[in-house]
This record gives structure tokens, sequence and C-alpha cells, in this order.
């Protein structure tokens, strides 16, 4: 897997950059290869692109979208990429575009040209020319201000690109691996049971300070109720 992170600063305020980016349409007219984009769904585009005399067409998903933030996709099938556009404000009328991608290249000419540094080329190629592109209009040719799979916490921070790998899967909810020496969940055993030689007493089993050992042979309360105590310091109900 490769990865490419390119930087451009761009004299226009953030929400022209920004909403320029989201005319995907428009990307032929600076993306180097890239012959036609569709947008098929708010969140789905179709590629046909032609680099080093391979053509290819595939579908990419919109993961994430914040509006002035960021736009968080990957390819469908292959060939296989991933990557984060961010747009940062530097002052009202200037903004710093951050390209961040990760690709698996595919054939031989793609091989070859990662080990050239042929697609970082490419790619900071294509953000001078959207620099070139955006700052000549002055505005932008459309914008699209929707959100795709936002949380409430706003910020860059958590956008980021999708793991690649064949191996990269999440493990179920509730199956993660419990730290070295712990029990995983749904592993201690029951109230009572017996304890491995040299396990520690589950908490609560330590008498309380100042607390009287029963004498030999006395019975033992019934569990609960126990009294619990309210935040204002009277007794509560039992539980």
């Amino acid at each position: 897997m490769s990865t490419i992170e390119q930087i451009v600063d761009v004299a226009v305020p953030v929400r022209v950059a920004y909403d320029q980016w989201t005319q995907f349409e428009d990307f032929p007219k600076f993306m180097e290869g890239v012959d036609r984009i569709d947008q098929v769904t708010p969140t789905r585009t179709h590629w046909n692109t032609s680099i080093a005399g391979v053509r290819r067409e595939f579908d990419a998903e919109i993961t994430e979208q914040r509006p002035d933030e960021c736009i968080v996709w990957h390819t469908l099938g292959t060939p296989r990429q991933a990557g984060v556009v961010s747009f940062q404000p530097l002052d009202p009328v200037n903004t710093r575009v951050v390209l961040q991608m990760q690709f698996i290249p595919e054939g031989v000419v793609e091989q070859v040209g990662d080990k050239l540094n042929l697609v970082e080329s490419r790619v900071k190629g294509d953000l001078q020319r959207f620099k070139e592109f955006v700052e000549e209009h002055g505005r932008s040719t459309g914008g699209w201000r929707g959100s795709v799979g936002t949380d409430p916490t706003p910020g860059f921070a958590d956008a980021t690109t999708p793991d690649l790998r064949p191996d990269a899967r999440r493990p179920a909810s509730g199956t993660h691996p419990a730290p070295d020496g712990l029990p995983a969940p749904g592993d201690r055993p029951a109230p009572g049971a017996p304890s491995a030689p040299g396990a520690q007493p589950a908490p609560g089993a330590y008498p309380a300070p100042g607390a009287q050992n029963p004498a030999p042979g006395a019975q033992q309360p019934a569990p609960g109720p126990y009294p619990t105590q309210d935040p204002r310091g009277n007794p509560g109900s039992g539980f």
C-alpha cells in the first residue's frame, strides 16, 4: 500500500474552495488522466480514467462529508483507493487544501509508476491545476452543502482514510481483546466460584475498615437489602 499527502494554498475563501471540490464533474478540467466523472447519487460517482495507456472505469463512494471541512471517500472494488481532502481557512480570503490518499497499485504499469513516484507527481500537479482553476474563476462553478456520515463533534481530526488492507477488519462489538493478565468480558467466574491459585479477590470482598470479624460459628446475615446513601447524606432505599 502506498500513501500520498500533498498540500496547496489557494487564494479564495474556504467556502469557494470547498464548493468547487464538490463539483466532481468538473474534475477533468484540472485532473490529469480523468476523462469523465458522472454524479450517480449524492454520495456516489462513476469515473472514467486513462493513465499511462490504461483505461479504467470504477465507482467511488463518499463516506463522510462536512461542509468547508473535509470529504472522505473510497473506491468500490478495484482500483483500491481511499482518501481525505481537507480545507483549512488561513484567513478570510485564503485556504489550505490538504489531500491524503492511500492506494494499492494494480498491474505492472502502476507498480512501476508508484516506484518512480509518478502518482505523487500527478497528484501534486492536479492540486496546482485546481488552484489555478479556482483562482482564475474567483468563485465556484457550483456547490453541494449537504453533510454525509457526520457526528456531533466537528473537526477534521476524526476524519481518516479507510484502511485498504484485506485483513483490516474491526472486531465485532464486545469482542475486543482484554488487556494482558485480565479475563475477557464474559469470562469472569460467577460469584462464589473457586478462584485460581494466586487470584485476587473480587472488588468488595475485603472487609470495610474497622469492621469486626464475626465470631466462630456465628451466622452470616442474609444478602441484601443494604441501605444506599443519598448524595445529600440521607439514607436511601434498599437495593
